[in-house]
């Protein structure tokens, strides 16, 4: 190894708790990402050792540095500066859990329960072991949306034009049953998306009529001190009664369908929306107004917050993911594009485990994991189990628990488990 030709070289990492002295070394140019790993965690002293993956340049270091340089032109009198992250291992698939009808919308909870919502009007609640806790029959049309208000509360949004908030209930023999708290209308087409608030107890609604909907999910002070007043059999009655809301407002956001709506990740008073009008919009929850437009050049149909980067990530009928910085001014330009996915990218979910981390479902049949300091291609694609061909994803989302839940046209909801996040 003394007679190998060298480089020198500086190992860097955003993660203090596995920083290196940033000392130039000298290592042979004969290494790949297995002997780099082997470097890492001689000088971290690591047992037992660290999977670590390597990015030069900002992409991901797949050869041997000799094999790199050669690939890039460049010549070993430089100094090469290698970040290390920790290497994310490919996900296993779990389980699928089989529908009567396509899957539009999946989302989980931290107390292991995941919550569908089905073309055939259905929302279901499941386990771990994919067996039904309790559904029901929410809507008159295919749910579109659906998302957790806390643990006990959920609510849908559907083609047929509401919004519902429901609440479970448990019987002595733990039985576990859905009540419709609330209907919401205001909508004049489809309800595309839905995304609550807890800390401002209000609910955000994005609709195939363009409209962007404000609305308040607090049960009435009025209806919880008449419950502890009257008698048992009048509480029953009550319980059962449905409260028929109107939106706080309602307003036009798009010139054609609001594909999402979602709340900022650190500000409540703050909303982002994409539509297939190709904008992406920015919204003071507190005026109700649009403080920001940037147009891009293709129809857009999901948005997610990056917390960690302060960023927007936006899928598109371009088949690319537009990540945007909404604290700068450039109104179209992308601070970043992920390519990868060969049709509509419909579902996107950054992950609460590793900052860099986003997952992306496609009218393609897949879901992709992404890191996105790297933007030449995703770390991995998952496929559907169902061995369905040409099956579209049509929802997705993280959960710390479960992993990557996704729902799609093949009428399944589809488990994979990612251990080393």
């Amino acid at each position: 190894m003394e007679n190998q030709t060298k480089i020198r070289v500086i190992f860097i990492t955003k993660e203090k708790e596995i920083e290196v002295e940033n000392t130039p070394i000298f290592v042979p140019l004969s290494l790949n990402p297995y002997g780099l790993n082997e470097v890492i965690n001689h000088l971290l002293e690591k047992d037992p050792p660290i999977n670590f993956a390597f990015l030069v340049d900002g992409e991901f270091l797949q050869e041997s540095l000799g094999e790199y340089l050669a690939r890039k032109q460049q010549t070993c009198e430089t100094t090469l500066s290698i970040e290390y992250i920790r290497s994310i291992l490919a996900p296993k698939y779990v389980s699928s859990f089989l529908h009567s009808d396509w899957v539009s919308c999946v989302k989980s909870v931290d107390s292991k329960k995941i919550l569908s919502g089905c073309y055939d009007g259905i929302s279901r609640l499941w386990n771990e072991d994919g067996e039904i806790i309790t559904e029901t029959l929410s809507h008159d049309g295919p749910v579109k949306s659906v998302c957790w208000v806390e643990n006990e509360r959920f609510a849908t949004s559907s083609m047929d034009q509401t919004i519902k908030i429901w609440r479970l209930k448990k019987k002595k023999n733990t039985i576990i049953t859905c009540h419709c708290v609330f209907e919401m209308k205001g909508h004049a087409m489809s309800v595309e998306s839905i995304a609550v608030n807890l800390q401002t107890n209000r609910l955000l609604s994005s609709g195939a009529d363009g409209n962007i909907g404000i609305w308040d999910i607090e049960e009435n002070d009025w209806v919880i001190d008449e419950e502890k007043s009257i008698k048992k059999r009048k509480r029953n009655e009550l319980s059962d009664k449905i409260i028929t809301k109107k939106p706080i407002y309602m307003i036009q956001g798009h010139s054609s369908s609001c594909s999402e709506i979602i709340f900022d990740s650190k500000d409540c008073t703050v909303g982002y929306s994409v539509g297939t009008d190709h904008s992406i919009k920015t919204w003071d929850l507190i005026t109700f107004s649009n403080v920001d437009n940037r147009v891009t050049q293709h129809a857009l149909f999901s948005i997610c917050c990056i917390p960690s980067m302060s960023l927007l990530a936006c899928g598109s009928s371009s088949q690319h993911i537009l990540l945007h910085d909404p604290r700068i001014s450039l109104k179209s330009t992308p601070v970043q594009t992920l390519k990868g996915h060969t049709n509509f990218v419909v579902s996107l979910s950054s992950c609460d485990r590793n900052n860099y981390v986003l997952i992306s479902g496609s009218y393609d049949s897949l879901v992709k994991i992404w890191d996105i300091r790297v933007p030449n291609g995703s770390l991995y694609s998952i496929k559907r189990q169902s061995g369905k061909k040409n099956t579209k994803v049509f929802s997705i989302d993280w959960s710390n628990i479960f992993g990557i839940i996704s729902g799609g046209e093949d009428r399944c909801l589809q488990i994979d488990q990612i251990n080393d996040l």
